[in-house]
């Protein structure tokens, strides 16, 4: 066999098995509702099963609708099916609903990132002082606070600078 026709068979037996290799599990609504313990209204489960396998933003559906009552369920799924698919602004028109951790503690930061941004500016300005010693000493531990250590140090940093009127940097900060 000549070299070229050995690297055309290997490259089509790679291509070949890659098409064939399952990179990811097609689910059903149904297979999805009973995995994720969603309360999906029958009709509106139904409708969403008549799809087939679910796509990503028929899984974002599914999920954002569980938490509705099941009439609103049963209207979206009709509009839905009817149209075959789902829009990526019509999903963003269904409120996003809360999944819950396995782990209680886990719940905490569920609530800590649901608190309002006003809240922390007058949390601020009653407790400046421990603010700033604590920022202090999470700068000098942040290995093992914050998921990116370093990305946890230079927003103190910048939290810091900005205090001070030093911060000259840039308004978006990239990784």
């Amino acid at each position: 066999m000549t070299r070229n026709r050995l690297l055309k068979r290997l490259i089509l037996t790679a291509v070949l098995l890659f098409l064939s290799a399952s990179t990811s599990h097609a689910i059903t609504a149904r297979e999805m509702a009973k995995e994720q313990s969603f309360t999906v209204d029958p009709v509106a489960l139904d409708l969403m099963e008549s799809l087939g396998e679910l796509t990503h933003l028929d899984a974002a559906f599914l999920t954002r609708i569980s938490v509705l009552p099941g009439k609103k369920q049963k209207d979206l799924s009709v509009r839905f099916v009817m149209d075959g698919h789902i829009t990526v602004e019509k999903l963003k028109k269904v409120p996003i609903p809360i999944v819950l951790p396995k782990n209680p503690e886990d719940i905490l930061v569920l609530i800590y990132e649901r608190i309002r941004e006003d809240y922390w500016r007058g949390w601020y300005h009653r407790h400046t002082w421990a603010v700033r010693t604590k920022l202090k000493e999470w700068h000098e531990t942040a290995y093992r606070r914050f998921v990116d250590p370093e990305e946890g140090q230079k927003l103190i940093e910048i939290f810091f600078q900005s205090l001070d009127g030093t911060y000259d940097g840039p308004r978006v900060i990239g990784r």
